[in-house]
């Protein structure tokens, strides 16, 4: 499904523009870096982004996160990987500018195509391959229903739910899905930050 028409900024995320991704991930990870700046008082001040379901820092951590930044290479790996697993099955990605701001992906099977919300580059390297695993899960959903193209059917796997994604699941855009759909919901909830749980899923149930 390439016959989709590209407004501004959006591309499809394939082995092209692969390297493209990386390094606007890489930008996005430089700017999410903690950062100190000198108050009125000639005080040091730490400023960092964190949800509400972040941990809080304490100083050391912050300063080893400025001097010692993460370099994610279990995410870019998995990145790469699981594009170029998903072109095998011909599953294309397209990353876009949603109307919805909230919704980070989406998964549709009819047209066998990945959507993901264009804001989640500047959110970084591990919120975006974390939303890009749980769009893999629904992958693996849909051929645990039959084939590819076919509505997500929940898996089985053990849920693993926790204070954050029931409030996720609380969200207006959950707000009018029915029960089978909050059950593969769960379950891709469950999983998204196991980044290699996405992989064997599709390799176990689309290949």
């Amino acid at each position: 499904m390439n016959k989709y028409l590209l407004k501004e900024n959006e591309f499809f995320l394939n082995k092209n523009s692969l390297d493209f991704l990386i390094y606007k991930l890489k930008v996005a990870d430089r700017d999410l870096i903690p950062k100190v700046r000198i108050n009125s008082k000639g005080e040091k001040e730490y400023h960092y982004k964190k949800t509400n379901f972040s941990p809080n820092l304490s100083l050391l951590e912050i300063e080893d996160l400025i001097n010692h930044p993460t370099d994610f290479d279990k995410e870019n790996k998995f990145i790469i990987n699981i594009v170029n697993l998903l072109s095998n099955i011909d599953v294309s990605i397209l990353l876009v500018n949603f109307k919805n701001n909230n919704i980070a992906g989406q998964w549709i099977p009819r047209d066998k195509l990945v959507m993901l919300n264009l804001n989640l580059i500047e959110s970084g390297t591990t919120n975006f391959a974390k939303v890009l695993n749980h769009e893999v899960i629904h992958i693996a959903q849909s051929c645990n229903n039959g084939n590819i193209s076919s509505k997500p059917k929940k898996i089985g796997l053990n849920l693993k739910l926790n204070k954050e994604i029931n409030y996720l699941l609380s969200s207006k855009i959950y707000k009018n899905i029915s029960l089978m759909e909050q059950r593969f919901e769960k379950e891709a909830y469950s999983y998204q930050d196991n980044l290699s749980m996405g992989i064997n899923l599709i390799k176990k149930y689309c290949i």
